[in-house]
């Protein structure tokens, strides 16, 4: 059988499902719905209008195009609105509220503060206010915040996809880098941004577990980062074993919550 899953988070998340990593995932799996570096706290607003030229990231290339779209359906909350209850999975981490945290504009809106991309775009210099909100400056307020926004979530799946099973993704930063030559080495930036960003991400998770009924991908410390990743070397570019234990892992989680007609009437009247 294969499953309509989405994904919302990190690469952490949406390599799982990417073909040139895990060749075979189109047996199980029809990635029906993604939204890649946005925050829950931005997903969870009203949209915010804009025009499509003025987020538009140029020269028009394959990557910038992403790189729009990422920015697009942040704005326009386009995950939010794909989901129903046709998605059997649906995964996400806690990543890019730590990396990029969400930027308070004008008319009292909120959005993911994407610096990566939203920086190189006349909206943002159109922006009158630009008043950032992270776990590195803003810590108390910013998960207060983000709390009452993931409640906010959890209530919308609870109403528009019940059955949907949610999986959370605890990947955290990584620091020992598996080189070209086979060899392991450990990256001191790495381990020291690890500290502070992967203590922030468990906070986060361990909310969200305490509070509700999801299924979790653990983080082994002993994961190694990829030098030669397809998208370069970086502290969640791991190495491919951890996505093909992954996806072996959310297989597992969508077999066991496949329970047939007859298999719910046993439980219910068990």
């Amino acid at each position: 059988m294969v499953y309509n899953i989405a994904v919302f988070g990190s690469c952490v998340s949406r390599d799982i499902f990417y073909s040139k990593i895990n060749h075979n995932y189109k047996e199980y799996f029809n990635v029906v719905l993604s939204s890649q570096r946005g925050s829950i706290i931005s997903l969870m607003q009203h949209p915010v209008e804009f025009r499509i030229e003025d987020i538009a990231i140029l020269p028009e290339s394959q990557v910038n195009n992403s790189r729009t779209r990422f920015i697009k359906e942040d704005l326009n909350k386009h995950f939010l609105k794909g989901l129903n209850n046709n998605i059997d999975l649906l995964i996400f981490d806690n990543y890019f509220e730590d990396r990029f945290g969400v930027l308070e504009i004008d008319n009292n809106q909120i959005i993911t503060n994407n610096e990566w991309d939203l920086l190189e775009t006349e909206f943002y210099n159109n922006l009158k206010i630009k008043n950032p909100l992270n776990m590195r400056t803003n810590k108390k307020d910013y998960f207060k915040l983000w709390r009452e926004n993931v409640d906010l979530f959890f209530d919308y799946l609870d109403t528009h996809c019940p059955d949907t099973k949610i999986v959370l993704n605890e990947a955290r930063v990584a620091y020992n880098v598996l080189k070209k030559d086979k060899t392991v080495e450990s990256n001191k930036y790495y381990k020291k941004e690890s500290k502070i960003r992967n203590k922030n991400i468990k906070r986060l998770d361990k909310y969200i577990i305490k509070n509700y009924d999801v299924n979790c991908l653990k983080f082994d410390n002993k994961t190694l980062v990829d030098e030669n990743h397809i998208w370069g070397i970086g502290p969640v570019h791991y190495e491919n074993k951890v996505y093909a234990d992954r996806l072996h892992e959310l297989i597992q989680i969508s077999e066991n919550n496949n329970l047939t007609f007859l298999d719910k009437l046993k439980n219910i009247f068990h």
